[in-house]
């Protein structure tokens, strides 16, 4: 007789086994995970938070004062919304 060509099925590992492996996994993803937590912390707050609401404004105050165009730009919106009308 000719022999057979087909693999042998690996046995499936126990439950235990599987929970175990499981296990592990979970705890170098874990371990990977806090790695990079730790990793960011370490770097600390950003200097320039991004502004809150309430004090957005206040800080875009003044942005276009020395823009010579900034006076042609209020009258093209102003023209607009008159056309609106």
């Amino acid at each position: 007789m000719a022999a057979s060509t087909r693999k042998r099925s690996a046995r499936r590992a126990s439950p235990e086994k599987r929970a175990a492996k499981q296990a592990e996994e979970l705890a170098k993803t874990l371990h990977s995970f806090a790695a990079a937590l730790q990793s960011l912390a370490s770097l600390g707050q950003p200097e320039n938070p991004k502004p809150t609401p309430r004090n957005w404004w206040r800080l875009q105050a003044g942005r276009f004062k020395d823009d010579p165009t900034f006076a042609e730009f209020v009258a093209q919106v102003q023209a607009a919304r008159k056309q609106e009308e």
